[in-house]
């Protein structure tokens, strides 16, 4: 059995510019000490330790507003 790992170390999110406030003072609250955070333009680029996938998935669910994991309405 070969075991394969996939090292992520960047997440870049466009937010829009009404929540990006929000969304960046979240995430600085949560993980202050354990991720750098940046703006780059439209974009929210999160650095650092994130190999758990849990983090990786709040992180994620903030960015998005809450519509990560949901399916979204087309059309």
């Amino acid at each position: 059995m070969v075991m394969r790992t996939i090292e992520i170390k960047e997440i870049k999110y466009e937010v829009d510019k009404e929540q990006r406030g929000g969304v960046i003072s979240r995430l600085k609250e949560l993980y202050r000490d354990q991720l750098d955070i940046f703006t780059e333009g439209d974009f929210v680029d999160v650095r650092g330790d994130l190999h758990n996938y849990k983090r990786r998935n709040r992180i994620l669910w903030i960015m998005s507003g809450g519509k990560h994991g949901k399916d979204l309405p087309t059309g």
